[in-house]
């Protein structure tokens, strides 16, 4: 018996700048599920033009016309003359590729890919990255070289609509205290992930060689997916999350432990509304909160006001250490 196909309904690509929801659904099998998201997956092939042996193959995920969005961590950037290749799933071209926006402090990427048909690549769409405990999800990357593959697990802590971030936040995983002791927040975000204890701990064990920069560097309240079930590797880092409606709530970039671990869509969102703001030539606050701007709403200063609160209650608890 055939299997039955996936049913995605159709949606609005784009509202202003940054993709929107879409209205899918997944009413097939997995195996028509992973087919149909394959228009929106990338594979970077990087290197350093003056040492080819220098090189990184990564994931990436198409975000908009000729825009693929990636991570930024692995050291690539630091690559001297940059090149990247770039091709689709689903494509039998290959393009040429710039980095034209990082965060590195979010571990996020923008990749402008040039060349006949990049303006008319597929785009996938952001969800509003409302997660339950358990919730099926989609890892879907090149771990390990094996190219296209489609990870499922499951979230292991709840993710909420409306995190509260800002882009221009100061407060790093280096200097954040992890406090288990007040109630469970409503989220994950980086600083549970990296913070003082974990880099002490790491500094303190002699066979730990790893010197954690680029972690201590990252935002401590950038929100994250925290998750398990899944197997990903080096090469899946920059793969986009999927939720069973084939909307992206998340992007792949570490394993821990066992657990695997994704930036939020929301953040996802607040960088690339920056880069388009940017390159309109608008200053972006690159906050999120409240709903988003695909909703044609106000993005709420409310992520201010808990980065503030947060500081305060760092540097009090830093006196007592």
């Amino acid at each position: 018996m055939d299997n039955p196909p996936a049913q995605l309904a159709p949606g609005p690509l784009h509202q202003g700048n940054v993709p929107v929801q879409a209205p899918l659904q997944f009413q097939g099998n997995l195996e028509n599920f992973y087919n149909s998201l394959k228009p929106y997956i990338w594979k970077l092939y990087v290197e350093e033009a003056i040492n080819p042996d220098r090189n990184a193959n990564m994931t990436a995920f198409a975000v908009g016309p000729g825009l693929l969005m990636t991570c930024a961590h692995g050291g690539w950037l630091d690559y001297d003359q940059l090149q990247i290749t770039a091709k689709c799933l689903t494509g039998d071209g290959i393009f040429k590729g710039r980095v034209v926006s990082a965060k590195l402090e979010c571990d996020l990427v923008l990749v402008k890919i040039e060349g006949k048909g990049a303006k008319e690549i597929e785009v996938g769409m952001f969800g509003s990255g409302k997660l339950e405990v358990g919730e099926t999800i989609m890892v879907f990357g090149h771990p390990w070289h094996f190219f296209a593959s489609g990870m499922i697990g499951h979230t292991v802590y709840p993710c909420v609509e409306d995190p509260e971030f800002d882009l221009n936040d100061d407060l790093t995983c280096e200097t954040y205290f992890n406090d288990t002791l007040p109630d469970a927040d409503r989220y994950r975000i980086m600083g549970n992930l990296w913070n003082v204890d974990i880099f002490n701990w790491a500094r303190s064990d002699k066979n730990d060689k790893r010197k954690l920069t680029f972690e201590q560097n990252l935002l401590a309240f950038c929100p994250i997916i925290h998750a398990a079930g899944m197997i990903c590797g080096p090469g899946s880092s920059g793969a986009p999350v999927f939720n069973m409606r084939g909307e992206i709530v998340g992007m792949h970039v570490f394993g821990v432990k066992g657990f695997e671990f994704g930036i939020h869509v929301a953040a996802l969102r607040a960088f690339l509304n920056n880069y388009h703001v940017r390159a309109g030539g608008g200053s972006g606050s690159g906050s999120c909160g409240g709903g988003g701007l695909e909703r044609g709403k106000a993005v709420l200063p409310s992520s201010k006001r808990r980065t503030e609160k947060g500081k305060a209650s760092q540097k009090k608890r830093f006196r007592r250490h």
